[in-house]
């Protein structure tokens, strides 16, 4: 089952729109039953820490997820107990902004410990410091939660209620006194064993148990931080943006300077984080290993870029531009190609599905070919159409917001819906006769409107350019409040 479940979340994954229990039902719809229950008990165990999520949150998902099996799970099951599913510690919004990261990793360690002959199974949950070992070495792509939470959901005597690094090096230096330089040598074992001890020493000559989240310990090592935690819904901060929110006021465009050695290395990971991994950034704000390993996932996934400039860089090698290519027998060919910048705002937009050649339209109107900005029809009279994709999308996009109908677009009444529009009034009003059944065809064939995937483009060595010649008639975009 575990196998199968890899196959359909690990190695199928989707990058289409939803929310996580959205996409997670798409990829498990020809799933197995037993599949389906098990990626239940999996949500189950992950939705038993965070207590910033609401019990009742927490059953919706782990019922509707069961229910992919066929099966309805009650109500009143002890998996769903309310008090049970009322949370342990803090998950903070990067548990649950990076679900499918932290399912991917618990799928991936639970094949690794399947793998293992039963002997060996039964040592690693005997051995808590063994098995926390063990599962930090299962490889996994940046920092995961769960190498914290199944830790202590197994040995709580040994491992403490936190589900973040920063948060025990925090402690460690702070109440434990350890220097900074000590804290990067130690292994994340090595830390909990040292939190262990320092639980031990602060325990001696106190009655109660201690908690490091009680006040009298917090103040100690996070004075400014608020004490009470906020619940949250699986609809409402779960699912919110993880990067920069459309009203802040950092600024997009932001030239770091200064000589070597005043932190610009430092502060380009942390504005990069801000504006693509917000939630991420905050959680972990001073765990600058924890910064640097989600950057590098990010630089690795291709949502952060790098480029330096130099005196011979040009508009060619930035937007786009000519480039020369050997044909056969010693001929030149020439083509435009797109430069650092285009590719990585071509790199933005999700894949949409397309018309096919061939389909028809209105009285006559044949889809020739379609490319990523053109629609191509054929008309009645053999003349060649070509019909930007732009407007297709904005049309579909008011559609699917109820601002406009496909009767608006028969009638050519759009733009007294929408009279800010500012796409080609010509296209719409000339047109009404076939784009109604483009937009209905697109509709049907599940397109949507290309969602834009947040990047960030590092430049070094930006002085080092000819800034007019490399952006061209771009430069007047930098800073939209003084150009």
């Amino acid at each position: 089952m575990v196998a199968e479940l890899d196959e359909r979340f690990n190695n199928q994954p989707d990058m289409g729109a939803g929310k996580f229990q959205e996409k997670l039902k798409r990829q498990l719809a020809k799933a197995s039953p037993l599949v389906s229950k098990l990626a239940a008990e999996m949500l189950w165990v992950m939705n038993l820490f965070p207590s910033n999520i609401g019990p009742a949150a927490k059953q919706a998902a782990v019922r509707e997820a069961w229910s992919w099996s066929g099966d309805e799970l009650p109500q009143d099951h002890p998996m769903l107990d309310r008090f049970l599913l009322s949370g342990l510690g803090s998950g903070g919004p990067g548990f649950l902004a990076h679900r499918w990261r932290e399912l991917r990793f618990f799928i991936n360690s639970t094949r690794a410990f399947k793998a293992r002959d039963t002997d060996a199974r039964r040592a690693l949950v005997s051995d808590p410091i063994g098995y926390a070992t063990w599962l930090d070495e299962v490889p996994d792509e940046g920092y995961r939660q769960l190498k914290h939470i199944l830790p202590f959901l197994l040995f709580p005597d040994h491992f403490e209620r936190i589900s973040g690094a920063g948060d025990i090096r925090r402690i460690l230096s702070t109440v434990g006194n350890i220097g900074r330089d000590q804290l990067k040598r130690m292994s994340k074992v090595e830390q909990d064993e040292a939190l262990l001890r320092l639980r031990h020493q602060l325990q001696e000559g106190r009655t109660e148990e201690i908690d490091f989240y009680q006040h009298d310990l917090k103040q100690a090592w996070a004075p400014t931080e608020p004490e009470a935690d906020e619940q949250a819904t699986f609809e409402t901060a779960a699912e919110a943006p993880v990067g920069l929110p459309a009203t802040s006021t950092l600024p997009l465009n932001l030239i770091l300077y200064g000589p070597p050695g005043t932190g610009k290395t430092y502060k380009t990971v942390d504005r990069a984080l801000q504006v693509l991994d917000a939630s991420f950034a905050h959680e972990n704000r001073g765990d600058r290993e924890a910064l640097k390993a989600r950057f590098d996932d990010l630089v690795q996934a291709g949502s952060i870029q790098f480029v330096t400039f130099h005196q011979s860089f040009s508009y060619e090698d930035f937007v786009e531009g000519l480039r020369a290519e050997a044909g056969e027998g010693g001929s030149i060919k020439y083509h435009v190609a797109d430069g650092v910048l285009k590719t990585l705002c071509r790199s933005m937009l999700a894949p949409r599905s397309r018309l096919t050649p061939g389909m028809r339209f209105g009285t006559g109107y044949v889809v020739s070919r379609c490319t990523d900005e053109i629609l191509w029809l054929v008309k009645p009279n053999g003349a060649s159409l070509p019909f930007p994709w732009e407007v297709i999308d904005e049309l579909s996009g008011l559609l699917a917001a109820g601002r406009i109908t496909l009767e608006d677009v028969r009638k050519g009444e759009v733009f007294d819906k929408v009279p800010e529009s500012r796409i080609e009034k010509y296209l719409v009003n000339g047109y009404t006769n076939i784009l109604p059944p483009i937009l209905e065809a697109v509709s049907q064939k599940g397109h949507q409107v290309p969602a834009l995937q947040r990047r960030v483009l590092i430049i070094d060595e930006i002085n080092r350019g000819n800034i007019s010649k490399i952006f061209g008639e771009l430069i007047t975009l930098l800073e939209p409040s003084t150009r």
